[in-house]
């Protein structure tokens, strides 16, 4: 493969089962810029396209191979003439090596260069991110500190991050059902929910209003549905959102000196009176996952 490294003619050589991964090898020759040939360079620097070998390459042409290259023998290449390829060639009788690079895309089953071991390539998501800059910045800008010994180097740099909103991403493709999130507590938008059932009803809007506060009281960050809306939606929406801990409170709950509280990760369904109902909705977050 053929690029243009800032004016430079850059020969790569990699195995014909590999491509090369053009960010390594932009990494390589950093700030340099690096393109891939177009027709009109094979053109003017007097290349076949499609039949290019490494033979015979002037001093002007950087040759650069990929660490898999090292050790191969009696490689089949191009011949440097239209429909034409040689076979049989090696290095260094037929043609030299500049510099190795590791430069080739990686491929499900690639080998480990350590212990031998098999990369499995899958989807992911990246949560956070650490790059080794080096002196890739610091050199090419001049800036420099003075070492203890009085000599001026260049900084070792680095930079990190976290994305905050793909943690959120990861979480929700793991800890969901057909009804919505199931979030863990440390990561969903409040504690628990307190679900009016009966808006129409004072004695269940008083009750309910209670316990939202004593959970307010208690530490938990807690919501309260007070929405003009059906019990059914209100449900709904409350295992849509995630909220690890529900109170549900009703008529015919309170005319029974009860509440209704379900732990969103199981579905777990549960009874508490009227008095004990903070309690035990903190105790249920206490065992929420």
């Amino acid at each position: 493969m053929f690029y243009d490294a800032g004016g430079q003619t850059l020969a790569v050589l990699v195995p014909g089962d590999r491509e090369v991964e053009e960010a390594k090898l932009e990494r390589a020759f950093f700030p340099t810029s690096v393109r891939r040939f177009e027709d009109a360079d094979f053109a003017a620097r007097g290349l076949v396209k499609g039949f290019v070998g490494p033979q015979g390459m002037g001093e002007d042409v950087v040759i650069l191979a990929d660490p898999s290259v090292r050790g191969g023998a009696d490689w089949v290449a191009g011949a440097n003439e239209p429909d034409r390829h040689a076979t049989g060639v090696n290095t260094p009788r037929d043609f030299r090596i500049d510099r190795f690079e590791d430069v080739v895309a990686l491929r499900d089953g690639d080998r480990c260069p350590n212990d031998g071991g098999s990369l499995s390539v899958g989807r992911a998501i990246v949560l956070g991110h650490i790059y080794q800059l080096g002196t890739n910045y610091s050199g090419p800008l001049g800036a420099r500190f003075i070492d203890e010994d009085d000599s001026e180097r260049p900084y070792l740099m680095g930079s990190y991050g976290i994305g905050i909103s793909r943690i959120l991403a990861a979480a929700v493709e793991q800890f969901h059902d057909d009804g919505g999130l199931q979030l863990p507590k440390a990561l969903a938008p409040f504690d628990a929910v307190v679900l009016i059932a009966n808006r129409d009803d004072d004695a269940v809007v008083e009750q309910a209003e209670r316990i939202y506060g004593e959970l307010r009281d208690r530490g938990v960050e807690a919501a309260i549905d007070d929405r003009e809306e059906t019990a059914g939606v209100k449900f709904a929406d409350a295992d849509l959102i995630g909220y690890p801990v529900q109170v549900v409170v009703g008529k015919r709950g309170v005319a029974a000196g009860t509440v209704d509280l379900k732990l969103r990760a199981t579905g777990e369904r549960s009874q508490a009176s009227l008095a004990e109902a903070a309690r035990a909705a903190v105790d249920l977050l206490a065992a929420a996952p």
